[in-house]
């Protein structure tokens, strides 16, 4: 858990959601770092309730874990809203 009563957390990863003025609420994120410090993927929802699918999450985990994510750029996945 994280105390950041002025969002400044939140707004340093650059995941401040504005559709709430006054509330200090982040975009539902995962961020995927691997060994070298290095974000190979970003999962990011629009709507706090958005989540990825699970599957997918470990699948790049394991990427991650294995080496085969670090070939080539970082990126970013979006994934159709299917709130929870």
């Amino acid at each position: 858990m994280l105390s950041d009563p002025a969002s400044a957390v939140i707004r340093g990863f650059g995941v401040l959601n504005d559709a709430y003025p006054g509330h200090a609420v982040a975009h539902p994120i995962i961020f995927v770092i691997d060994a070298a410090g290095i974000v190979r993927h970003r999962f990011s929802g629009k709507h706090y309730s958005q989540r990825p699918d699970i599957d997918l999450v470990l699948k790049i985990l394991r990427a991650a874990a294995d080496g085969s994510a670090n070939k080539g750029p970082r990126k970013s996945l979006r994934w159709p809203a299917k709130p929870r």
